[in-house]
């Protein structure tokens, strides 16, 4: 029987150390967030993406969302300008994603496509406190096997993952989730957003942006 995951509370004073242990590690975690519970790698790292791929039985054409953990840590990745960056001054912490034009070839696909990458700012203290420990941009994807229903308790987990669950490396125990929206997912074309999943922020909460 597979030792795997390693159980950790939040509010224990060890937990962000040792997520980064295993994040810098090219490990595989499970974290609370400000929608559902997420599944996380360095999103530097192209053999933790591809893990938290397989973890997640995910097409390959799918690209993965991450996190970060200011507006300025965005910026080192993303052009973050005009309506882009109006709408992060709005919505940020918070979740709404937004998929951008990268700033460099740092975000390799699966996270992201060839040009762009969708990122937020989540508006969750652990997470804020884990991707400025860590220094890099963290995958940000609900745990579940691709279609299937999000955790939002560790009850959840087995039943969302299966056997994929052994393949995690450390999981952060926040105990049961509020059942939130996942994040909104939008790009910007010609000047307006187009909403592209429709989720905590509503279309009529950016209507006037569209």
């Amino acid at each position: 029987m597979s030792s795997k995951p390693v159980y950790i509370a939040s509010s224990d004073s060890a937990a962000i150390t040792r997520s980064v242990e295993v994040l810098e590690r090219g490990g595989v975690i499970i974290y609370p967030t400000d929608t559902v519970y997420g599944i996380g790698a360095d999103a530097t790292n192209p053999d933790a993406v591809q893990a938290v791929m397989r973890i997640k039985e995910r097409e390959p054409f799918k690209p993965l969302v991450i996190i970060v953990d200011s507006m300025n840590t965005a910026q080192r990745y993303v052009h973050l300008d005009g309506l882009a960056q109006t709408l992060a001054e709005r919505f940020w912490p918070g979740p709404l994603t937004m998929q951008l034009h990268k700033r460099n070839d740092t975000l390799i696909p699966p996270v992201g496509d060839a040009e762009t990458v969708a990122l937020r700012v989540p508006r969750n203290d652990f997470c804020l406190a884990l991707t400025q420990a860590l220094g890099r941009p963290l995958v940000s994807t609900s745990v579940n096997i691709s279609g299937q229903p999000q955790a939002y308790a560790l009850r959840d987990m087995l039943s969302s993952l299966g056997h994929n669950l052994e393949t995690v490396d450390l999981v952060i125990d926040a105990g049961d989730l509020p059942h939130s929206q996942p994040s909104t997912i939008i790009t910007i074309e010609d000047g307006a957003v187009r909403i592209l999943r429709e989720g905590a922020v509503s279309k009529a909460t950016l209507a006037e942006f569209m």
